[in-house]
This record gives C-alpha cells, sequence and structure tokens, in this order.
C-alpha cells in the first residue's frame, strides 16, 4: 500500500460488530428522538398497506440515483430518502453478516429476521424515510420534524459520536431559518444544500470528526475549504450503517391514503439479490421492475472512479488484495465498494478493472434471470436514452411515463437540468473513453459480451 491504513485510522474492532448491539444503538436514538419525531411517524404496519411497488435496477454507477431523483418529481411515487441498506445493516443484514456472506437476501431471512423482531425494527427505521417530497414547509411543527428527521439520520451515519439531542435539534432549526426564511418558501435544491452547509459548519464546533466531504455536496463551496479531509480515503467510522458520500435529507411529506393509492419506488443496485426479501416484507402489493441499462464501457469506468473515490465504503473484509486499488489507495486493503454479488470473494486479489466488470455483470445477469423465471413486469431502458446530457430526453420519459401509469406527465421535465447526484465526476457518456485500453479488454470478453448484447449493446 501507499500508506499504512492502521497507522493512520484506529481500526479498532467494530464497536458495532455484534447486532444486537446495533440494534440497541437505534433504539437509543429513536428513544432520544421521540418527543420530536412521534407526531410525523406513521402508524405501526404500514408496509401491509402498501399496495404496488416498482423496483428500479441497475448496475451500481448504472444512473439509478439521477434517474430517481427525476422520478421525484412524479406526484405518482413514495420514495425513500436513498438507498434501504442503512436499515438493513443495523439489523445485520448486510455483508459480512448474512447468512450468504454477501448481498443475497431470501424468504428464509426474512422468516429468521421475523421470529428475532428485526422486521419491525427495519419497518420503524424506513418509516422516517418514506414520503414524496415537500414543495413548502406550511408549519414550524413541519420545519421541527424535518429537523428531527435529520438528526435520526445524523446518528445512522456517525453512530461513534454521542450527540447532545436538544443542541443538535436547535442548530439544525437554527440552519433552518437562516436559508433564506424557508418558511413558506419554495424548497429547491439549492436551499436545502445551502442548510446543510450551514448545519454541518454548526455541528463540527462539538463534532470535529463530521466532515462534509462524506456528504453529496458541492466541494468547492467555500464553507468546505476542508484541506484536512479533502483528500481523505479513510471510512467516515469503524461502523458504516449508510455508506458515503451521505445523502442530503429532503423535506418529505406523507399520509395514510398514499400507501394506498401511489405506487413505491425502491431503488438501491443490492436489491438486484433479494427480491424474494421484499416480497415478504410489503406482503400485500404488485410488483414491477424499471431494468436501467448502461453501456457496459461507461458503468465499468464509473465504478473504476468510485473505488479510487474517497467515499463507497461498503464493507470491511479481509484478505483484499485489488491491484490499481489496494495497492493505490488509502484503506484499500480493508474496505470492498459497493455491491457484493455471490462469489465476490474470489475477486479480492483480481485487479480493479476485473471486480469492477464483475459487479455490472453480476447485476445485469441476475436481472435477466429474474425477467426468465419470476412472472413480474420488466420494462427495460438504457440510460443513454433516458439521459442524452443532464437533461432528460422527451420521447424516453414519456415512454416510461406511460409505462409506470404516470398521470402527470414526466416529459415536462425535459426542459430541466437535474443536479448531480452521488457523481464523482460530471456526467459524459463519453467519459470511459479515456481509459479504453484498460476497459476494451474486460468488455470484450465472452460473458461481458453476451450480456450487453441481450441489452442492446454491441461492439464491433
Amino acid at each position: 500500500m501507499t500508506s499504512n491504513s492502521k497507522n493512520n485510522f484506529n481500526f479498532k474492532k467494530n464497536l458495532f460488530s455484534d447486532a444486537n448491539d446495533r440494534i440497541f444503538h437505534v433504539k437509543k436514538c429513536f428513544q432520544d428522538l421521540s418527543p420530536f419525531i412521534e407526531n410525523s411517524q406513521i402508524s405501526c404496519g404500514w408496509r401491509n398497506k402498501i399496495k404496488k411497488v416498482i423496483f428500479l435496477m441497475s448496475s451500481s454507477r448504472g444512473g439509478s440515483s439521477v434517474t430517481s431523483e427525476l422520478l421525484k418529481h412524479s406526484q405518482s411515487f413514495l420514495h425513500f430518502q436513498g438507498e434501504i441498506n442503512p436499515a438493513l445493516s443495523v439489523v445485520g443484514l448486510t455483508p459480512p453478516n448474512t447468512n450468504s456472506n454477501c448481498d443475497e437476501l431470501t424468504e428464509h431471512d426474512y422468516n429468521e429476521a421475523e421470529l428475532d423482531g428485526k422486521i419491525d425494527l427495519i419497518e420503524k427505521i424506513l418509516s422516517l424515510d418514506i414520503g414524496s417530497p415537500l414543495q413548502y414547509f406550511s408549519s414550524k411543527e413541519e420545519i421541527q420534524q424535518y429537523a428531527a428527521q435529520i438528526l435520526f439520520r445524523l446518528c445512522l451515519q456517525w453512530p461513534e459520536e454521542i450527540f447532545d439531542v436538544e443542541w443538535a435539534l436547535e442548530q439544525s432549526l437554527i440552519s433552518l431559518d437562516e436559508t433564506n426564511n424557508i418558511l413558506g418558501s419554495l424548497i429547491n435544491h439549492s436551499n436545502i444544500l445551502n442548510f446543510f452547509i450551514l448545519f454541518l459548519s454548526r455541528i463540527r464546533k462539538r463534532h470535529p470528526c463530521i466532515k462534509p466531504v462524506y456528504y453529496d455536496l458541492n466541494i468547492n463551496n467555500s464553507y468546505l475549504n476542508d484541506n484536512d479531509v479533502i483528500n481523505c480515503h479513510c471510512p467516515p467510522s469503524n461502523t458504516i450503517f449508510e455508506e458515503p458520500p451521505f445523502i442530503i435529507i429532503k423535506p418529505f411529506k406523507i399520509h395514510e391514503k398514499d400507501f394506498y393509492i401511489k405506487q413505491l419506488l425502491i431503488k438501491t443496485p443490492a436489491n438486484n439479490y433479494r427480491i424474494n426479501f421484499w416480497k415478504k416484507f410489503f406482503p400485500n402489493a404488485s410488483y414491477r421492475i424499471i431494468h436501467l441499462t448502461r453501456h457496459p464501457g461507461a458503468s465499468i469506468n464509473g465504478l473504476v472512479d468510485g473505488w479510487k473515490h474517497h467515499g463507497f465504503h461498503y464493507a470491511p473484509v479481509n484478505g483484499l488484495s485489488i491491484s490499481g486499488y489496494s495497492d493505490e489507495i488509502p484503506f484499500g486493503d480493508i474496505w470492498w465498494k459497493f455491491d457484493m454479488p455471490p462469489g465476490w470473494e474470489e475477486r479480492r486479489t483480481e485487479s480493479l478493472y476485473n471486480v469492477a466488470s464483475f459487479q455490472w455483470s453480476s447485476a445485469h445477469k441476475t436481472l435477466l434471470n429474474l425477467h426468465d423465471v419470476n412472472n413480474i413486469p420488466y420494462f427495460q431502458i438504457k440510460f443513454e436514452d433516458l439521459f442524452h446530457t443532464n437533461k432528460p430526453s422527451i420521447q424516453s420519459i414519456n415512454t416510461l411515463s406511460k409505462w409506470i401509469f404516470d398521470d402527470y406527465q414526466l416529459g415536462k421535465l425535459a426542459q430541466y437540468s437535474l443536479p448531480p447526484v452521488m457523481s464523482t465526476k460530471p456526467p459524459n457518456h463519453d467519459r470511459w473513453l479515456k481509459r479504453y485500453k484498460e476497459i476494451i479488454p474486460y468488455i470484450s470478453e465472452k460473458e461481458i459480451c453476451y450480456i450487453s448484447r441481450l441489452l442492446g449493446y454491441k461492439f464491433e
């Protein structure tokens, strides 16, 4: 390695290596915040009321984040704030704690978790995460509930920090008040980012380890001139519930009637390996799949960028020696990044391009098999057709809009640029060509060529 991970980072025994420790931590967070979030929590058993679920499925770095962001403009959907891995991680249902030691979760895993009471806790965590975007704050109560939800997420993002709840909430409310008189104003991406920057700068006064560089923010902002953290590749803490870059929590609204009339959109690439688990979790729902594809060269290039990025830590593993990563990136001998498909263990000593190719091919091979063996309606669409630039394509959006029965005509959004989401570099479909010589041998391999052709990508 280029630097000694263990000297630069206190890689002690994971403070929450035991599932019971993680569960206790999160229950304590709920207890501390209960006076502030009780009015924002929906009733127990809400998951049984969900009638329609759409899975947005892709490989990691396949464009699902920006596609999900687009669909949040439709009033037809309920969403979770981000990926739902944190709720699973808390109860020990992410690697390396799963029965399979990978991302795969089955009906058996669900049944075990239900007996242990873990399913109820997952539902409780997700109850603070589900909803649809709020356009305006209409009351101070809504602002306070939003502030409390942010603090709960902060506890998941920084589980080794002990927060003075009342003080942290006060900092959140002060920051909201300073953000363009947010009460009654239109909530947009810009003022939420400004709020988060103010909030994090205040929280850091007592918690200096909370670093803005771990958030999905514009690090060029003057508030984020943190020379000591910009190039930091260490994970934010010994325990990862939510992999960085951390999402920016947005104001959401939720009404009981929404469970019956709106479709729940779930976006998490690792869910490619968990479909039967979620079918048990939402037992009364019908299911459909949006299979989002992306050119293998672009996806693999994005994965390589992500592995070299200072975020995307997923799980600490033993015996990690990935050439081009473990020998170049600090902590690259410890932390696996992105999803862990079945068979990932055999890739621990391969090249980074080989690992990225494996992650791409595993995701789409699994999704193609889902099409064959499950009687679930699906819609396959190319990311390149959906977004020619950073603006949505009218024709592709209208086609998707019809398939998802969207009454709000997403096509009208094609005139607007979407903010980058979980982007390591500015989006560009041809950016992978800069690594053409490195990537082409891998996407020319027989299996990847076969999968690529099934997805509509051909190589001459």
